[in-house]
């Protein structure tokens, strides 16, 4: 007699993938150099890091380290420093100021004297 037979059915369940200490080590390295973690950052499988002059990286779980492609080149990029130009500016004034100020001064003090006059 044939046995009524349930087809068997295989559940597989991955295990959640854990970083590997290797990756650890990575990221703090990365985040001491100036990197910082976008979690809002479209990803497949790693995290996103972005730096502010260096390029972007992606850390995967197993310690691989990757550069996205497509990412503007960011050591170029120079900003526009509008302090360091007022205070040189502001410098100069005081400057030009103090000179024409001292020269008026040494002018009067002469012509006081009667060195030099009309």
């Amino acid at each position: 007699m044939p046995e009524s037979s349930k087809p068997s059915v295989l559940h597989y369940e991955p295990m959640p993938s854990r970083p590997e200490p290797e990756a650890f080590d990575r990221l703090k390295e990365l985040v001491a150099n100036g990197y910082v973690a976008d979690p809002g950052a479209p990803g497949e499988a790693g995290l996103l890091l972005r730096h502010r002059a260096a390029p972007d990286l992606i850390i995967f779980a197993d310690g691989r380290i990757e550069v996205p492609i497509g990412q503007p080149a960011k050591g170029l990029r120079r900003h526009f420093n509008w302090r360091g130009w007022l205070k040189l500016f502001a410098l100069l004034a005081i400057g030009a100021i103090f000179w024409l100020v001292s020269v008026g001064v040494s002018v009067g003090i002469l012509e006081g004297m009667g060195l030099i006059g009309p």
